[in-house]
């Protein structure tokens, strides 16, 4: 079977879809023996797929997906695909019959007014999603809460789970030896956008201020891979919390930070999945996180959960703060939870819905 498989944001080295395209098609080349594959990337794209010999590249000039995906539907009918593999939200619409597995990341349209990702207004972005929803063949969620969304679409097309996970270089490393500097300089993180309103810095600001009444020598250190809300930086500014905000760090210092912190703060109140989850577990960092699906989902037992609030979240960073055997605890068991999750898994998991169409 020729199988067509998007890989637009392959070079993406901070985001999740990023993470994943290199991930999923990393292992389904390595498992599949039968099927071919036709990659459809940009040219800076090329170097994070190892081709064999049942893969061809496709070339693109861009990752807009207005213009990429007319490219795509063109040179999909050359090459008379069987199957096309949309592995993020968005499938091209195709002239000739083509069978479509669309992988679904999460509906940040109903929450967000703009999606910086595909530098698409939302209006057209909801257009494309959910045009590409209802003419999938099957569907793909990376969590229950995910699905749960896609069957208020469909409920005619088949949906199946295929739980996602982080990049493996968390997962590498001596961890042990690193957390024992853990305390060593106080610094709470939080890795993740900050520019949706979804994504809740403001209530970690807050949050942190009530923290700093008590405990005011601790760093708010901030990763992100976008840009800061006005009023977010200008908060943290008038309040004069320790903050620090960093923008595009480096895989090797994100991962530092993470074995280092003396906890790990995640108050989105939307993910599809939450990848930022599953760093600070593999990485051994006591994890909070708000209780908002599918959160709890990804992290089970190896997190702490608040409300939502500001006071709720201080409290409960109070408590972990105080409480080493709560920390250990947390780590542990944020460790087991993070096993769970493996991209061989979700590799093998998605060949047998593909291969439903050979």
């Amino acid at each position: 079977m020729y199988i067509g498989v998007d890989a637009r944001f392959v070079q993406d080295p901070y985001s999740s879809i990023g993470v994943f395209q290199r991930n999923i098609i990393k292992h389904l080349l390595a498992l599949d023996r039968n099927n071919y594959y036709h990659v459809f990337l940009t040219q800076q794209g090329e170097r994070f797929v190892k081709t064999n010999d049942r893969t061809q590249f496709v070339p693109l000039k861009s990752t807009n997906l207005l213009l990429s995906n007319r490219t795509i539907a063109r040179e999909a009918k050359k090459l008379n695909l069987e199957l096309f593999f949309a592995t993020f939200n968005i499938s091209p619409k195709f002239s000739h019959k083509v069978r479509v597995v669309l992988q679904n990341h999460d509906f940040s349209y109903r929450v967000h007014d703009f999606t910086l990702q595909t530098l698409l207004p939302s209006r057209l972005y909801r257009y494309l999603q959910l045009r590409s929803v209802r003419h999938a063949d099957f569907l793909l969620a990376n969590s229950a809460f995910t699905k749960s969304q896609l069957e208020r679409i469909t409920l005619a097309t088949p949906i199946r789970v295929i739980y996602h996970d982080c990049d493996p270089e968390f997962k590498q490393g001596n961890v042990d030896h690193e957390t024992e500097e853990r305390g060593s300089r106080e610094v709470i993180l939080y890795a993740g956008r900050v520019a949706p309103r979804y994504k809740n810095i403001g209530v970690l600001l807050r949050g942190f201020r009530e923290y700093s009444k008590v405990y005011n020598e601790t760093t708010l250190t901030i990763v992100h891979n976008d840009q800061v809300r006005p009023k977010d930086r200008s908060f943290a500014a008038r309040e004069k919390l320790n903050a620090t905000f960093l923008k595009n760090l480096e895989r090797p210092a994100l991962i530092r930070l993470y074995r280092t912190a003396a906890m790990s703060v995640y108050p989105s109140g939307y993910e599809g999945f939450g990848t930022p989850i599953l760093e600070a577990q593999n990485s051994h960092c006591p994890l909070i996180i708000n209780n908002a699906p599918p959160l709890p989902e990804v992290a089970g037992d190896g997190a702490i959960y608040y409300d939502g609030s500001a006071a709720d979240l201080a409290k409960k960073m109070r408590e972990l703060k105080e409480d080493p055997y709560l920390r250990e605890r947390l780590v542990r068991k944020g460790f087991l939870n993070a096993g769970r999750f493996d991209w061989k898994i979700t590799a093998t998991e998605t060949l047998e819905c593909l291969n439903q169409f050979s």
